[in-house]
This record gives C-alpha cells, structure tokens and sequence, in this order.
C-alpha cells in the first residue's frame, strides 16, 4: 500500500458518522485506515447509518472477532472494488456479476463468509457446498 498522510489516518470520525442521515449507507472502496473502524462499528449498532459497504477495512486481514464480519447492516467484498486503469475487464464482468446476483436476491458466487448466507433473505441457486471457501 502506497504511504499516506498522517492526515488520512482516522478523518472518517464518529463525529462525521453522528451527522449522516439513519437512511445513510456508507462505502469505502479506497482506503480502510482513512476510517475509525470502531466509530463506524458503533454508528452500525447504534443506528445512526442503515449499513456499510465495505471493500477495505483497517486491518487486512481482519481478526476473525471482528464485529464488521457478523453484522446484517454491513456488506463486505475481498479487497476487489478498484477504480484504477489496472482494473482489468475480467474482474470488473466479476463484480458486476456479483452484485446483480445479490441485486436479484440471490447468494453471490463468492463469500468471504458463507456461513451468514443462511440467515439472509437472499435466495440459494447454487448447487454447490456450504463448506468452500472464498473464490473456490
């Protein structure tokens, strides 16, 4: 990862997270150290956003005790949302792909996390294990 400012540490606060609307969804796709990760975890349980989407975190990889990991409010993708020009057009066609399943109510190819499918609303199409992992 490139060096940032020590300015860019922490700026999303909780106080920037008090002043969003309850409707509010938050998206971070570029850095996950330019958030309070606690703030915005205690902005999710509190109520003061509807969710989170979430491409980065803090710490990669998380701690498997990491509340963003349990949590219905928050949408999490495996470091995979870049904007730049080396995006290549496969992994775009991959998220987009993605997202129009989950967009439909239907599980995603891939989960950081499948055991939490079970508990959603959106509908199993695959023929495939409970027991894989990520991308397999």
């Amino acid at each position: 990862m490139p060096s940032r400012p020590a300015s860019a540490q922490r700026m999303i606060r909780e106080e920037h997270f008090r002043q969003m609307k309850k409707s509010a969804v938050f998206v971070n796709t570029g850095r996950g150290a330019t958030v309070d990760e606690e703030s915005l975890i205690k902005a999710l349980q509190e109520g003061w956003i509807a969710h989170a989407a979430l491409d980065v975190l803090e710490k990669e990889p998380p701690s498997h005790n990491n509340p963003l990991l349990r949590m219905e409010s928050t949408t999490l993708t495996a470091h995979v949302a870049s904007a730049s020009a080396r995006f290549d057009e496969a992994r775009k066609r991959r998220v987009g792909y993605e997202l129009s399943l989950v967009l439909q109510g239907m599980w995603p190819v891939s989960c950081v996390n499948p055991s939490v499918l079970q508990n959603t609303k959106l509908r199993r199409w695959q023929p495939v294990s409970m027991d894989r992992g990520p991308n397999s």
